[in-house]
């Protein structure tokens, strides 16, 4: 029996998954702006005429290879918020989960995404301006019905605030890689916004939890 052949609306072939993350391991390994198509299809084992039956240029590649990211980390963090005990466990665990997980935009990632691809950057600000929007929301409400975060927060400005110091943690050119590791950074911004949201209850818990990963 012949095999079908998947295409998309425009007719492009349908790029396996596993090709993406080959993809992906790539561009994070050589950077975004010095991998080429032929570097891609080299990489891949496969000709460059091929490899242009999946997507039409570079910007679409890595369009794709964000968006199969961001459905894997979305589901993950579904699962994080959902299986937690508590909000501030939650807070916790996802606010370590990038540096597991976000590997693929690091520092100099981020700024030739947004300088340079737009429709590959765009899908990764959606994932944050809506889907992590929403559950960071929802967990600070949680919070304060735990007792754990204060009832005085605004969770909205303090949810945009958190969103957008997280995107800021990325800049190489405030946090320069030969000085600060991004575990640190991560680590240390942590403690900082926690102590600012918690309530006396919920500093001793986090407090604790600081000192443990120092």
């Amino acid at each position: 029996m012949k095999k079908t052949i998947e295409r998309d609306e425009r007719g492009y072939l349908i790029m396996p998954d596993e090709l993406l993350e080959k993809c992906a391991e790539h561009f994070m390994k050589i950077g975004v702006r010095s991998v080429s198509m032929d570097d891609i299809s080299r990489h891949l084992g496969i000709s460059k005429k091929t490899l242009y039956q999946y997507v039409s240029n570079k910007g679409e590649l890595l369009a794709k290879i964000i968006r199969l990211k961001v459905v894997h980390v979305e589901r993950d963090l579904s699962a994080i918020f959902s299986g937690s005990s508590t909000a501030l466990t939650a807070f916790m665990d996802y606010s370590t989960y990038p540096l597991d997980s976000y590997g693929w935009i690091n520092p100099k990632a981020v700024y030739d995404l947004k300088k340079y691809y737009p429709t590959a950057w765009k899908i990764y600000q959606d994932h944050l301006e809506v889907f992590t929007y929403t559950i960071i929301e929802a967990n600070l409400s949680r919070g304060i019905k735990e007792g754990l975060f204060r009832k005085s927060l605004c969770t909205p400005v303090i949810t945009s605030i958190y969103l957008r110091t997280i995107v800021g943690l990325f800049n190489s050119n405030e946090y320069p890689l030969e000085k600060f590791t991004p575990a640190q950074v991560m680590k240390d911004y942590l403690c900082y916004h926690l102590h600012g949201i918690c309530t006396e209850k919920g500093v001793k818990i986090i407090t604790a939890a600081c000192k443990e990963k120092a």
